[in-house]
């Protein structure tokens, strides 16, 4: 091999690549969408059910799932942090 560097595309046509892909990948988005609501029924105009996948979810099943995850947030850095030694230790 020699001493320069293999440009596989130039510049301009890599932007070109991915913003072309972004765009197909948004447009393809919006025809997946509209065609959901034409067809199946469904309405995703509002966060709320765009977040539960429009399903009805109930205020118990929504507060488990964000404890669950606050939980999670709070106690996945503790083994990684501390030697066992210490970790017993904080828990007693």
């Amino acid at each position: 091999m020699s001493g320069e560097a293999l440009i596989p595309l130039p510049q301009g046509a890599g932007y070109g690549v991915v913003v072309g892909i972004g765009l197909a990948f948004g447009l393809g988005m919006l025809l997946v969408t509209k065609f959901l609501e034409k067809f199946m029924g469904e309405r995703s105009d509002h966060s709320e059910m765009f977040m539960v996948a429009n399903r009805s979810v109930g205020t118990g099943l929504t507060a488990s799932a964000v404890i669950s995850s606050w939980m999670w947030a709070y106690e996945s850095p503790f083994p990684s942090n501390f030697p066992p030694s210490q970790r017993e230790a904080s828990l007693a």
